[in-house]
């Protein structure tokens, strides 16, 4: 019995001594791993950056504006009659002098050439009436006739030259139908809308086709506070809105001064200067507008490096680390942005900064050369 104990006493003595001796590995094994993290070198997270410079830069006011022409005109006959001939198409450049349409001529022809008859015997019988009387004033001064078959000769002369004046009248008016019954455009544009078809019956004064003038405007209706930074003759650059990149110069050529009575905005008219080759501006179309209304000194920054956590952010470089600016954006122009908060000549982070911590090491390439 005594002899178990012992042998038990010594069985247990070596298990605690193994037990220790495995916790004793275990410990060391984690103190060397822990040692080998903490040791292993820091890898610098790769961006891109820029030089930051405070340079004079153009302020621009923007909005959107509605594409419009300087000049629409709608064309109509003065005389009513049935369409005979339409010359142009809808969306047909013209120019001026441009045969537009037509009406059916037959019948007023015929009314031409007997309102010409007509003046042509009226004007025979007033030479006819004007030959009798010089022939009675002859007779009269030498008495063979009387003062009153003067008077009655002068009369009869009177009457003749006034169915004559009056036949005349209508034949120039005639003349005048029928060449009315021709439009031609006054003006170089562009048809708008044909009105009637070859054959319909069209009144006079109605429209019959509509023309805009070549040159195009855009309205832009700005607030009293905005309309006070702008002035008549200054640049404006014009862009689509149907993303095809087109852009366009223009020039305020006109300030309402008094406001729309239901948007209480102030228009201002901007014309076109400088339009893309082989493109025109649709009428009704919406544009951007950015009126060139002065210029300030100011860091630009890309739109694409500041981050927003609740407010806007950047990353500058300094000693190969990664250093949080706030900034507070003043406007925008394209893809760029004019900020405060950072001062000329920073290295500021232009790409790669979504991995960024504060203070964590980086390595940028500027220009593409890398620094580490």
């Amino acid at each position: 019995m005594r002899e178990s104990g012992i042998r038990l006493k010594n069985r247990l003595y070596l298990f605690r001594i193994l037990v220790i001796f495995v916790l004793l590995i275990i410990f060391t094994t984690g103190l060397l791993g822990c040692t080998q993290e903490t040791s292993a070198p820091e890898k610098g997270k790769p961006v891109e950056s820029m030089i930051v410079e405070a340079k004079e830069y153009p302020v621009r006011l923007e909005s959107f504006g509605i594409t419009g022409s300087q000049t629409i005109k709608k064309y109509s006959f003065k005389v009513p009659g049935k369409l005979s001939k339409l010359y142009v198409e809808k969306g047909q450049k013209v120019e001026k002098g441009k045969l537009l349409a037509e009406l059916e001529k037959k019948d007023l022809q015929f009314a031409l050439q007997a309102a010409e008859y007509t003046m042509n015997k009226a004007s025979s019988a007033a030479q006819d009436a004007q030959d009798f009387y010089e022939k009675v004033k002859v007779l009269q001064e030498s008495g063979a006739v009387s003062q009153r078959d003067l008077d009655l000769a002068l009369l009869d002369l009177e009457v003749k030259e006034a169915s004559y004046n009056q036949a005349k009248v209508d034949y120039d008016y005639k003349l005048s139908i029928l060449n009315d019954a021709a439009l031609y455009a006054d003006m170089d544009g562009f048809v708008v809308e044909l009105l009637n078809e070859e054959g319909e019956i069209v009144g006079s004064g109605y429209p019959v086709i509509v023309v805009r003038s070549g040159r195009q405007v855009i309205n832009v209706g700005l607030t009293q506070e905005d309309i006070q930074k702008v002035k008549k003759g200054i640049k404006a650059a014009i862009l689509t809105e149907s993303g095809d990149n087109k852009q366009a110069g223009g020039e305020v050529t006109l300030l309402d001064q008094l406001p729309d009575q239901e948007s209480r905005t102030y228009n201002v008219e901007i014309t076109l200067t400088e339009v893309p080759d082989s493109y025109d501006f649709y009428l009704g179309s919406t544009c951007r507008v950015q009126l060139e209304i002065g210029t300030a000194q100011g860091i630009r920054i890309p739109l694409t490096s500041i981050q927003n956590d609740g407010q806007d952010y950047v990353y500058t470089v300094k000693e190969n680390r990664a250093l949080r600016k706030n900034v507070k954006i003043i406007d925008t122009v394209d893809t760029l942005v004019r900020v405060e908060g950072l001062e000329e000549g920073e290295e500021l982070v232009i790409a790669g900064m979504k991995n960024l911590t504060d203070g964590c090491l980086v390595v940028t390439s500027v220009e593409g050369v890398e620094n580490s």
